[in-house]
Formats: C-alpha cells, structure tokens, sequence
C-alpha cells in the first residue's frame, strides 16, 4: 500500500456503482474532460469525494506549499484514470491495470519535492526613500522598467518564438497595470504550485506589513502606515451640514494614509533600533519557538490598530495584543492577572503599578462594554492610553533581557507569574 489506500477504496467504490449513460436525476457534481467524458456522482458518492479530498489536504498539504485547487486536479486525474474511458462490458482486468497506473501517479505527484518560487506582492503607502530594504525575508523594492524588463525577459531563458511572443505580452500587460513605479514586497518561498506560492508570498508580506506598522505612528513626524490593494486609500471628503439658524458648513478632511511611510526615518530613528534589531531576530527564527510566536501575534495586533479606522475595533485589536503577550494562559481571572502582571511589567513602583491598574481596569470595563453590549462610546483619551499600554507592554516584553534567553510559553508564564509575586 502507498499510504494512499482510501482513495483506491473510493475509486472501486465509484466503479461498481457506476452505470451507463447519464442519471436521470442530477443530485451531486460532475466533473467533465475534453475528449474523455463526463463522470457524474450522486450525493453518497459526493460525500466520499470531499471526504477523500480533505483527507489528501490534510496528509499531504500541511505546509500549504500545494494549493486545495491542485491536490483536487489530482484527484480528478487519477478518477478519469481509473473510470474512463467508459467499456462497454464489465473487464475486471483492464479496470485493475488502470486503477494501478492511477494510483502509482497520484502518488509520485503527491511525493513531488517543493520549488524555489519568486513572487511580487504589491505594497501601497510606502514611500521611495529607504528601499530597497530587506525585512523578516521579505525584500521591499520599486518595480522599475529595467527590474519589470528583467522579470519578462530574463537573460538566459527560452527565447523561441512563441515563448517570447508571451513574454512580451506579459511585459505590456503588467506595464497597463501600472506596476512600474510601485513598490513591491519580493517574496522567495518553496512551494508545489503557483497558487499556493502566491498565497504563501502573501501571507510572508501580510505580516511583515502588520508588524512594520507597529512602529508606524512611532516614526516622528510621519504618519502614514502601510497596506496591501484593496485594504486602504487617501481619500479627501466633504461633509455638508445644515446649521439650526439654517446656514450651510462645509468641511473637509483627509482620511487614511495619505502620507506615505519612510523606510529611512524607520531605520533612522535612534529610539526604535533596539526593538526593530529584536523583531528582525525573532522574524529570522526557524522554526520559531512558541515565546517568538506569541510576540509576532501581539506585534500584528497592535500593528493592525494602527490602520483600523474604526475606532472600536482600533480598541480591541489593541486590547487582544495585549491579552495575547500578558496572558497567554487565558482561562480563569483573566482581567485580574493581566492587571496584574501588566503593572510590574511596566512599573518597578508601587504608586506606578496602581496606576497601571487603575487605567486598565477602567479600560477593560470599555472593552467589555464593546464586545458584550455593543458600545460604541471610545473617547480619544481611552484610545490613546490603551494604545500606548499596548506598545509599552510589547516593547518592554521584547527588549527584557530575561525575556530574550526563554524559547517556550511556559518559561515565559512561569516568569510572567514569578513577576507578578514580587
């Protein structure tokens, strides 16, 4: 057996039950095959498809380096194997040759040893200064003609007519989408397929964005933040409004990001070295330990408040990365504890851990108020003061020099309980 012996048991299955012709009453999917034919499933038969395809995702798509779309290609492939083409009388032997033939394919393409792919994932709000930079594997660039040039029309490569014809057309269409000028995250990942390492480059970018942005409104005098298409634009509004006395007011604002983030005041700011220096080696770790994990999760929560313009969820994402790193042991007294331990984290005095406490129970009864009543009553000052407990904790936690030697949650509850006791 080749580990594969449930869909072998499938495809019996579906041969003994398939008949001539089409069904009459169509209950289930079909699957359909220039040149070999149509294969219709009833809603058993259904079932047992998805059941054999989630347990392929599951055994053989763990690292998610192989797409869902393409594992269930391969399993199309090895049924219209196996079933088609369709005999007119029952042959047991020739069924038996091509189920083997089938099943050994399947198999070889489920072994096949992931590719290098190289993938550019568009990033918007940043500005030219400070690029290229390399952060967390991830390499941040302006698409300029030589670099789009280059990527289309590769030295080296295939030059034969109608591989260059497609080049070129390439090259023209991503030169009508405008990418020439924008910047660009160049994301290196192993995967099996195109699809998968698409979302793979994206996943890499979306967190090293989420994290970047963290620092974003820590950056003097530049407060613009980073975004993926689609997520976030500059936009100028107008708001009419009729006062009692019956006069006209007009105003207007911009909203969003409309200055773009400076790479190079990122890397030149003297006060947020040391916490960039120790974000990139947690982001490097690999594979990384369940303490780097926990940091990386509370960096992108924070980091996603910076860009959340709802001010409610802004409240929230800031409270859930502090939740995340003060306690990671959530399952009883969960607001006494991360008062507790948030305090001796950011204060060695007495009257400074009371005021550390003071603020977030006071904050705490918002945050309970927006999850469980659906309030929508965040002032600026609470917004303000929960996002700056949510950085300091963050960046207290990450510059702690007892912090920096621990590798598991555990050590890191054990410590954050031991702190708590002083």
């Amino acid at each position: 057996m080749t580990g594969l012996d449930y869909v072998e048991d499938y495809l019996r299955h579906l041969y003994e039950g398939l008949t001539q012709g089409h069904p009459s009453v169509l209950e289930g999917p079909w699957f359909s095959r220039q040149g070999q034919g149509s294969i219709f499933l009833d809603k058993e038969d259904a079932a047992a498809h998805f059941q054999v395809l989630e347990r392929l995702m599951k055994e053989h798509a763990r690292r998610e380096d192989i797409s869902r779309r393409t594992v269930e290609g391969y399993l199309q492939d090895a049924l219209f194997s196996a079933l088609v083409p369709k005999i007119e009388r029952r042959d047991e032997r020739a069924f038996e040759a091509r189920l083997s033939s089938a099943m050994r394919e399947l198999g070889q393409r489920l072994r096949e040893l992931p590719a290098q792919y190289t993938c550019y994932v568009p990033v918007l709000g940043m500005g030219d200064d400070g690029l290229p930079l390399t952060w967390g594997g991830v390499r941040f660039v302006r698409m300029t003609q030589t670099r789009l040039r280059r990527l289309a029309l590769p030295a080296g490569r295939d030059r034969s007519g109608d591989t260059e014809r497609h080049r070129r057309i390439f090259l023209r269409d991503m030169r009508e989408e405008g990418l020439v000028g924008k910047p660009m995250a160049m994301v290196q990942v192993m995967a099996r397929d195109s699809a998968a390492a698409e979302s793979l480059a994206r996943r890499k970018t979306r967190e090293v964005v989420d994290i970047l942005n963290f620092f974003a409104d820590l950056i003097p005098n530049s407060p613009g933040w980073l975004y993926m298409p689609g997520e976030a634009a500059s936009e100028g509004t107008l708001t009419p409004c009729v006062w009692p006395d019956g006069g006209l007011g007009l105003s207007s604002a911009l909203e969003g990001p409309f200055p773009q983030m400076s790479m190079r005041r990122l890397k030149s700011t003297p006060a947020l070295r040391p916490s960039l220096d120790r974000v990139r080696q947690v982001l490097q770790e690999s594979p990384r330990s369940s303490l780097s994990e926990l940091l990386i999760t509370s960096l992108r929560w924070a980091g996603r408040g910076v860009t959340e313009p709802v001010r409610e969820r802004e409240f929230l994402d800031y409270a859930i990365a502090i939740e995340t790193l003060v306690v990671p042991d959530q399952d009883v007294e969960l607001a006494y504890r991360l008062r507790l331990r948030a305090a001796h984290l950011l204060s060695s005095s007495i009257e400074g851990r009371e005021q550390v406490i003071r603020s977030l129970s006071r904050l705490y009864e918002i945050r309970s108020r927006i999850v469980h009543s659906g309030s929508f009553e965040v002032v600026d000052k609470d917004l303000r003061d929960l996002r700056y407990l949510a950085k300091s904790v963050i960046i207290r936690v990450l510059l702690h020099r007892s912090v920096r030697h621990m590798k598991t949650k555990d050590e890191y509850v054990s410590w954050l309980t031991r702190q708590a006791l002083k």
